[in-house]
């Protein structure tokens, strides 16, 4: 499973707090993550087939992913389960403006695809193109 960033819309709050979740586009630097995010197949059979969703991730200043929302219902929801827990354990280099550390907000496009080599663990990474669009 392969995950990109598509370009935020406009700056967004989570509804958590009154501070600014940054978009990517206003950021001089994105958050990346540390190390590979491994996304497990939910328990049971997968779903035959390719699922894929685009992923809204609020990566605070310390780089600890606080929130993860799903923009589509495209992905049955044990696998949106499955994408959320990765993703809140992962840990990212914070996104920056000005070499300052702040909140971001990514979108990030997630797919499974039952034909993938590695059955049971999706295997995923973040490109460093942030221009495209899902």
């Amino acid at each position: 499973m392969l995950f990109r960033s598509a370009v935020a819309q406009g700056s967004t709050d989570n509804g958590a707090s009154n501070d600014t979740w940054w978009p990517r586009p206003q950021l001089t630097r994105p958050p990346l993550p540390r190390t590979l995010v491994d996304i497990a197949f939910p328990p049971g059979e997968p779903t035959p087939g390719r699922h894929r969703a685009v992923l809204a991730l609020y990566i605070d200043e310390a780089g600890r992913v606080q929130r993860v929302v799903p923009l589509d219902d495209d992905l049955p929801g044990p696998y949106i389960a499955a994408a959320r827990n990765a993703f809140l354990m992962a840990q990212f280099e914070p996104g920056e403006i000005r070499q300052q550390a702040v909140k971001s907000l990514i979108h990030i496009e997630v797919q499974f695809d039952q034909a993938a080599p590695v059955s049971t663990v999706a295997q995923t990474r973040l490109t460093r193109s942030f221009a495209g669009q899902p």
